[in-house]
């Protein structure tokens, strides 16, 4: 299959992207450089103003697939897809998810603290990303510093508007409380809170 052809039927949504992983690296090894295929790839994307879903979805796929396959895919070149993502950020502004991509692109580069900035910039913006690409997160924030664990609650908080359940309210309590005698946080979180209930809790003053 001729790689324009793969990339048609990708992003229309006339094909499975599992099933063409290992010719999605066997494509990706044709081109002279990373960056070359990279460069295709972004110049195959339609040209709309807004990215849709679908094709968002399998461009994950193609590029990063899932469970670890993104350490395949990527391999060394942190910096051709750091380089593409920043382009596909900057093309779809109104895209959060897309600086969610590329925070968890940076931190598989290692670049932690850069990767913590992008991540709550896009979080902050739709929280319910959270649920997705929120597995090492935490951790990841408590090695960097407060004020990145009070981001990470702050977005925790605000997913619970989207995600809600019984066992919610007792969630957010356990979240809130080691801020109600902070002054620094406490009016942020409190305005989270409202977001969520609409109104103030009598467990957070």
């Amino acid at each position: 299959m001729a790689w324009s052809e793969f990339l048609n039927r990708i992003f229309r949504g006339r094909e499975d992207p599992y099933a063409y992983l290992s010719d999605s690296i066997r494509e990706r090894d044709s081109f002279p450089t990373v960056r070359d295929w990279l460069n295709f790839v972004y110049d195959s994307i339609p040209d709309v103003h807004e990215i849709q879903p679908g094709t968002l979805a399998r461009l994950k796929l193609r590029l990063r697939h899932h469970y670890g396959a993104e350490y395949i895919i990527i391999r060394e070149d942190y910096d051709e897809h750091i380089e593409f993502w920043t382009r596909m950020r900057d093309r779809f502004p109104n895209c959060p998810e897309l600086v969610v991509i590329l925070a968890d692109t940076c931190a598989l580069a290692g670049r932690s603290r850069l990767a913590m900035e992008l991540c709550f910039e896009g979080l902050e913006r739709e929280p319910g990303l959270l649920s997705e690409y929120g597995g090492d997160l935490y951790d990841m924030a408590r090695e960097e510093g407060q004020e990145f664990v009070f981001r990470h609650d702050f977005v925790s908080i605000l997913q619970a508007y989207t995600d809600y359940d019984e066992d919610t309210e007792e969630y957010l309590m356990e979240i809130a409380a080691p801020y109600a005698d902070r002054p620094k946080y406490r009016n942020v979180i409190r305005s989270a809170l409202m977001r969520v209930y609409g109104e103030a809790r009598d467990w957070f003053p």
